[in-house]
């Protein structure tokens, strides 16, 4: 299990942040076990260092089995009037079956947001080697 997060103003750090780490995996998972890369990447879906991880891992949210609990988005910067629909925070898996995905929108009793992020929550099953 890896956690990162990735630079929120440079965007060719967070490309090399995305090659940086993948490289980190693969040395020190020579046994090429399942591995689950999360945290805050500072990158929307379509972006290049999203697309870098795709290419070796997987995006949770896109292969599990019961659709999205919560609001699409991650980031909530603190403002309650706006809806929740920049996501920059991921579970990315491999050799997993994701069984449920969630961004989570818990408040504080005055609506107010807990974080400027969402936590991000998935039950992963170990697939069969």
């Amino acid at each position: 299990m890896f956690n990162t997060h990735f630079n929120y103003i440079g965007t060719v750090a967070r490309k090399k942040s995305s090659e940086l780490i993948l490289k980190k995996i693969k040395e020190i998972n020579k046994d090429s076990l399942p591995v689950i890369l999360m945290g805050d990447f500072n990158s929307i879906p379509d972006s290049e260092p999203i697309k870098i991880l795709e290419k070796n891992m997987i995006d949770g949210l896109r292969i599990s089995t019961k659709y999205l609990q919560g609001p699409q988005g991650t980031f909530s910067g603190f403002d309650i009037n706006n809806p929740i629909s920049k996501r920059i925070d991921y579970i990315f898996t491999k050799n997993f079956q994701v069984l449920y995905y969630r961004n989570i929108d818990d408040r504080l009793e005055n609506n107010n947001h807990i974080s400027d992020h969402l936590p991000v929550m998935a039950i992963l099953k170990r697939l069969p080697s």
